[in-house]
This record gives structure tokens, sequence and C-alpha cells, in this order.
């Protein structure tokens, strides 16, 4: 029993780590189940859950029930957990948590959650639950030019996509676009160029400063052709993540709704969607001021501005910044996030309706998914957690 132990605690420390290939995955399930209850409360397996508690993740495991669970017929079978306190950056693992309880999911089946691709079995378990699937968004945005008219960048050709006075708007591919713009003192030389995604789009642009902003999806951005003058002006709608190309001399300056954001160097994420109730400003590096009607604050690194679309007041608390800018590395993470919050990411990803049959479920959810997933897969990881839904073409209905 010992060399099954051993192999059993190396398993277990690759699945924790989050390196268990599919085939590591499923010999650690098979050690489970063919190991009495009794010998799998004393594996070094449950040694390793208590080291966890260095690392300020504080669980309490129930070994019967998981050893139950496991061996069950069910084709998910979960570890139940009595407390969460810290998300692991490194994890791919979905958490759903209610109150002070959670469950980690450890089954062969979840592993198709942080994969592209499905078998078909599973695919075809999905479809019949579901109804349909729905696949997720990818690289689509709309340029607008000055005069009005409009280049579909998704079936643009790369390279050379327009030419407006001293700028050269290239697209080099993966949904990026480049403007090279030669300088110009000239102001009236100078127009406004829009970039918008749709629901189910993204898009990546170098602004002719040399700047970077990544625009999720349904997000509007409005920027000159040509920077002039003594400030860098653009104007954002929906979600983007900036790259600021440093320049002392003429600092940059984000208009949002009420407010404003204004820097000199720095990587910061806006999120101000319509549909949310407030706007957020997440700084990760450098120094941003955030200018309300009632207020300004500056910012530090690993901080955050809210503002109260209501009041205009802004609040300022520490931020989660991996959390923040997840979606710009193609992952949904949600750290105690309600149902409606998800939903509304889902529904601009995935360019889906949402509505709720009954009661809006009040359950919590910490924890991340690659966007790369059809969205049966992120529902299958919620029903988990007593919340159910239905799928009806692009309709998605978050059932009692």
């Amino acid at each position: 029993m010992t060399n099954s132990n051993d192999r059993l605690d190396h398993l277990f420390r690759r699945y924790i780590n989050d390196e268990a290939t599919a085939a590591e995955l499923q010999e650690l399930l098979d050690i489970i189940k063919e190991t009495p209850g009794n010998e799998l409360a004393d594996s070094p397996a449950r040694e390793l859950w208590q080291q966890l508690q260095t690392d300020q993740q504080d669980y309490s495991v129930d070994w019967n029930v998981m050893y139950s669970s496991i061996t069950a017929e069910s084709k998910t079978p979960v570890l139940p957990l009595h407390t969460y306190q810290k998300k692991s950056s490194r994890s791919r693992k979905w958490l759903a948590v209610s109150g002070v309880a959670a469950m980690l999911l450890i089954s062969a089946g979840i592993y198709f959650l942080y994969n592209k691709k499905e078998t078909p079995d599973v695919a075809v378990q999905l479809k019949s639950k579901f109804g349909n699937d729905v696949a997720p968004g990818g690289d689509k945005a709309m340029l607008t030019l000055a005069d009005g008219s409009a280049i579909v960048l998704d079936s643009a050709n790369n390279g050379l996509v327009a030419k407006q006075g001293n700028s050269k708007i290239e697209k080099p591919g993966n949904g990026q676009l480049v403007y090279n713009t030669e300088k110009s003192t000239d102001i009236a030389a100078i127009q406004y160029n829009t970039l918008t995604t749709p629901r189910g789009g993204q898009y990546r642009i170098v602004l002719p400063d040399g700047t970077k902003v990544w625009l999720n999806a349904a997000s509007y951005l409005k920027f000159p052709t040509a920077f002039t003058g003594d400030k860098r002006n653009v104007e954002l709608k929906g979600e983007a993540y900036f790259e600021v190309a440093q320049n002392a001399e003429q600092p940059f300056e984000v208009a949002v709704n009420n407010m404003q954001v204004q820097v000199l160097g720095t990587s910061f994420n806006i999120n101000c969607y319509d549909d949310e109730s407030s706007i957020k400003t997440s700084l990760i590096e450098g120094k941003v001021k955030v200018v309300s009607e009632n207020n300004a604050s500056i910012l530090a690194p690993g901080h955050e501005a809210i503002m109260n679309k209501n009041t205009n007041d802004i609040k300022v608390a520490a931020a989660d910044v991996e959390d923040a800018i997840a979606w710009k590395n193609n992952v949904f993470s949600f750290q105690n996030a309600d149902i409606p919050t998800i939903m509304r990411q889902i529904a601009r990803w995935y360019d889906v309706e949402i509505s709720y049959e009954g009661k809006v479920p009040t359950e919590k959810f910490v924890g991340e998914v690659s966007r790369n997933s059809n969205v049966s897969e992120v529902l299958k990881i919620l029903e988990l957690n007593k919340v159910h839904f239905k799928i009806d073409g692009k309709k998605i209905t978050v059932l009692p």
C-alpha cells in the first residue's frame, strides 16, 4: 500500500497545483475508488490538505463523504468543504460558495471545463440537458472612420486597412489594429475614429501614441488619429484595459460618463458598462487620478476607485487586480459574485439574452474558467450549487 500512497500523494499534489493531465486525473480517481474509505482518511492526500492551511486556505474535509461521492454512480462527484478563505491565483477550479459553505470539484468530467475540446459523450450530454449550446465570443469589431465609413475588422484582410491624412491604419492579425501616424501640428487635420466591439466580441488597438488598449465585449472607444495639444483624450463606454505610453508633457485622459481618469504612463482597467451600478477603475501599476463631479481620488497600484452612478461619489478600496483584468487574459474570474453579476458577463460574451423564472438565486461563487468554453460548460458548473438553467436558442433562463 506504500507505493499506492506515494502515487496518490504525487497525483494529488499535481491536481492541487493545477498540473494534472487528463490521464493523471483519471488515475487519481481510480486509486481513490480502489482505496477503502478508512485507508483514504489516513492517506498522504489528507496531510496535503492540512498543509494548505499554511497557505491561508483553511479547509476542513469529511473524507468519508469524499470517498462515497467519488465512488458513487454520478459522473460529477464533489468534495464538501466547510470554509474557503483565499483563491489561488493559479487555480482554474470553480468553487461555489453559499455563506461559509463551499464545494471543490474533483471529477474527471470536470476536467473538460478547463480545455477547449470536449469528448463526444460529454457534448451529447450537455446538448441533451440544455437543449442547445452557444459558442464563446471572439475577435470581432467595427472601425468607424471620421467620414462615417465603417470597416468590419473580423472580415477585413490583414495589412493596410485605411489611410487618413498622416495616419496608416493596419491590421496585423490576431485581433489587433495598429495606427502608425506621422507627427502633425495641424489640428484641423486631426480626425476622430471609433472602435466598437459587439456582444460576443473583443479587440486590441495600438493608438497613434503607442498606447495599447484591450477592448472587452459590447464596448466603444473614440480616439483621434493623432494626439495634439497638451492632453491625449479618448472616450470609453463598456470596458477596456489600458497600457499608456509615457509622455509627461502630454497626460492621457479617459472620459467615462461623468468621470475622467487622468494618467501619465500606467496600466489600468476601467469597467463602465451601462447595466452596472458603478464605474470601477482598477490600477495595476503607475498612478492615476479619478475625477467626478463631486470629488477626486488618486489611486496607488493594487487599488480601485468605485464611482456610484447615482451620486457620483467615489470610494477607494483595495482591488483584486487579477480579477479585474482576468477578461483581458481570456478568463472569467469571480470573487463572491452573485448570479446576476455572472449572468451579465455571460450575456455580453456569448451574446445571449438572460431571463429569470421565479426568485433570483442568492448563491455566491468564487473561481475561474476559460472564456474559450462553450456556455453549457459554465452553466454545468454553476448547476452544482443548486442553480439551474435552460437554453433556448440565444436565450438562457435561470430556473428556481
